[in-house]
């Protein structure tokens, strides 16, 4: 095809012949100037690469480089752009992009220099070009996809293209339109023909204005021009440009460029946290600088920049500027902020530096960064902290209080179109106090229907509002009155409220309803606290250290023990911190001939036994062929699902054993058991003694005293009245 096109124009140079034609360019299998082949491996910036005559330019001004991937989609990604460009003589009058399955679901907005992008529709298969132009700039607007059916961001990515173009009949080449510095225009002819052009869109003559010399545009212009020889017209080229530079920052966040572009002026660095560097310019003009670039460090309120340059990306309807270079700094007059109202502010007065003063702040959200203001006439507005406790992105963390007639610095923002601040510093005030957390008595677990619950606040003259449906208590919710008598099982939350005070944090409390015959115990290698009271002799290993082993220790909660042996060869059982990422967690080690003994006392039977990993360390877990269970029941160890195991039914099971011949790491263990069925003495009476002393035995038939009882199943006999009792406190 390529030898084909370079026929044509040979013959239109010989002959003046007109010719039209389609090529389909496929990308995988060709290479960039990166000497790299498409399709090959992963690989970021491709650079330029040809095909048929066809030039293919990716380029930036910040973002990520062009790339492509195993199957050989050439992706070019928000923010970017790629230019086309036809051998000489060549006229494209239509591109049709193949786009990929990736491109299909992350399709984004693209625009053009010159001609027309067809309507883009959800899912499209192909995006489409029309028009008449030696080259073109295809740009990807930046943001999450617009038509495609997926989600992230939006990225032009594509397999193949395809290319219509005509050859032009005149034996005299195209002009070439530039842009350089300072939006100076140049106009160039290969074979140094008068050259003729336009910058009100009519198509240019011999009548229209000569170029002589390069000529400056001052907004968005489309450039046309046409080359004579000897009275022989060439084609007419057509640029758009967009000026790259700019005398203040009006003119640049009116300009709205995608490619950098110079504020050619002086500017004065405000604020600057992390990626933040508020500035303005002579005219009190304002924009927030976000990114990092080369000599914009330690920036000091005052200091003043020669120039900037960058790209214009707003933020949530919030003019941005992503700087690509910045000029000289020198010192400079401090800026003072403006003093306003809080009804002064509105969307015309964004990212200018403000103060207000005299005003409540409120914190209204569940994110660290969502606070109210007002001022004493009821007057409200957004505060949104970007600078906040927990952002990890590098910035100086600024304290928000809550309370009254403070101060408040910041700059003028917007959330699409609602306007808000961005505070930079908080002064003056008082700050109010906390009401104290709510006491939820008892704090939770089991209860027997009629139990009384009760909340109790430390602050003198709080209200107490409490939920039993899984909302978040407030004002309106429920009041507490007196106790509450427990009749099914919930989740109570409660909060404590009085005028002049911050609401309390919220208490919460989980009750269940009692069941004999459905205990729990826990034994949770991710909580030192808890752990280390199941047993004696023991403490939590260091972090990151070699962990404390755990062979040969017993672990007790209520009628349940749990005891962990070592192989008689092998690493042993260890209670260690597991790493992965930086992140790291307790757990139980056990590795191949280490034991598990779960064991149930005093007349219990074992239900079920269920463990659980943290899910961001290791899964290591042995399959079922690695791991031999034994209860003490003969020829019947239970069955398993996932990692929960489960009795054989009709079955005491007291002892299950646990050993594994491969890794097996695991957070929690959870025993789940209640009363024997074997042995159950059911009410037995006979003639009453009331005047008789009260005998309690164990289900062995042991007496026991009736002061040092624990909590299980009893037979219980006054004079010759006998019956079974349960014990639960």
């Amino acid at each position: 095809m390529r030898k084909l096109l370079l026929l044509f124009l040979s013959l239109m140079v010989c002959f003046g012949y007109s010719y039209a034609e389609t090529v389909t360019i496929t990308m995988k299998g060709l290479t960039s100037d990166k000497n790299v082949t498409f399709g090959t491996t992963t690989l970021s910036n491709i650079g330029s690469f040809q095909s048929d005559g066809f030039k293919f330019e990716p380029g930036k001004s910040s973002g990520t480089d062009a790339g492509y991937n195993k199957a050989g989609d050439v992706r070019i990604y928000a923010g970017t752009w790629l230019t086309i460009t036809a051998p000489a003589g060549a006229n494209i009058t239509a591109i049709a992009f193949n786009l990929s399955t990736q491109g299909k679901s992350v399709q984004p907005e693209v625009t053009v220099d010159n001609g027309t992008i067809a309507t883009q529709s959800k899912g499209a298969s192909t995006i489409d070009w029309s028009g008449a132009s030696n080259s073109i700039k295809f740009t990807v607007a930046s943001g999450a996809n617009k038509y495609g059916t997926g989600s992230g961001n939006g990225q032009l990515a594509f397999n193949s293209v395809t290319i219509t173009y005509t050859l032009s009949d005149s034996n005299v080449a195209a002009p070439t339109i530039s842009l350089g510095d300072n939006n100076m225009v140049s106009i160039s002819q290969e074979d140094g023909a008068d050259i003729y052009y336009t910058t009100n869109g009519d198509t240019p003559s011999a009548a229209s204005t000569p170029y002589n010399v390069p000529f400056a545009i001052s907004g968005k212009t489309t450039v046309k021009a046409i080359a004579y020889v000897d009275g022989e017209a060439s084609p007419v080229t057509s640029k758009a440009l967009t000026p790259n530079t700019v005398a203040n920052i009006a003119e640049f966040i009116n300009l709205e460029p995608t490619e950098a572009t110079k504020i050619n002026a002086p500017v004065t660095a405000i604020y600057q946290n992390g990626k933040n560097l508020y500035i303005k310019d002579a005219d009190d003009n304002f924009i927030l600088v976000f990114g990092t670039v080369s000599g914009a460090t330690d920036v000091q309120n005052g200091d003043v920049f020669s120039f900037i340059t960058g790209t214009y990306s707003p933020f949530r309807g919030l003019p941005e500027l992503v700087p690509t270079a910045i000029g000289t700094k020198s010192a400079g007059t401090e800026v003072d902020p403006y003093e306003v109202n809080l009804t002064d502010i509105d969307g015309s007065m964004l990212n200018q530096y403000v103060v207000l003063s005299d005003v409540a702040i409120t914190y209204t959200g569940t994110d660290n960064k969502s606070y109210t203001i007002a001022d004493a006439d009821g007057n409200t507005l957004a505060l949104y902290n970007n600078f906040y406790d927990g952002n990890t992105s590098g910035y100086t963390v600024v304290e928000i209080p809550e309370g009254e007639g403070f101060t408040v610095y910041g700059f003028v923002s917007t959330n699409n179109g609602t306007p808000q601040l961005q505070p930079i510093l908080v002064e003056g005030g008082v700050e109010m106090e906390t009401v104290a957390t709510p006491v939820i008595n008892p704090e939770g677990g089991d209860l027997t229907i009629g139990d009384k619950i009760t909340i109790t606040c430390a602050t003198e003259g709080a209200s107490i509002y409490y939920t039993t449906e899984d909302e978040t208590p407030d004002a309106t919710s429920i009041p507490y009155t007196g106790e509450i008598t427990f009749s099914e099982a919930m989740t109570i939350r409660a909060i404590a409220i009085k005028d002049g005070m911050l609401p309390s944090d919220v208490a919460t409390a989980t009750f269940t309803v009692y069941d004999p015959n459905k205990l729990e115990a826990t034994f949770d290698f991710s909580n030192a606290t808890t752990l280390t009271q199941q047993t004696t002799n023991i403490e939590a290993p260091a972090e990151v250290s070699t962990g404390t082993e755990i062979g040969g220790k017993t672990f007790t909660e209520g009628y349940i023990s749990m005891t962990v042996t070592n192989p008689e060869s092998g690493s042993s059982a260890k209670w260690f911190y597991g790493l992965k990422s930086g992140y790291s967690a307790l757990q139980c080690r056990l590795y191949s001939g280490c034991n598990i003994t779960v064991s149930a006392i005093d007349n219990y039977t074992i239900k079920s036994i269920v463990f659980t990993q943290d899910d961001k360390l290791t899964n290591d877990w042995p399959t079922s062929t690695k791991l031999t269970v034994t209860t003490n029941i003969d020829g019947q160890s239970g069955t398993w699902s996932g990692k929960e195991w489960t009795a054989p039914e009709s079955e005491n099971v007291t002892t299950v054993s646990f050993t594994p011949t491969a890794k097996m790491f695991f957070s929690t263990m959870t025993v789940t058991y209640g009363p024997s069925s074997l042995g159950a003495i059911d009410d037995i009476f006979g003639d009453a003694d009331a005047n008789a002393p009260v005998e309690y035995y164990n289900l062995q038939g042991i007496r026991v005293a009736a002061d040092n009882l624990t909590p299980g199943f009893y037979v219980v006999r006054q004079g010759s009245k006998t019956a079974k009792v349960l014990i639960r406190k």
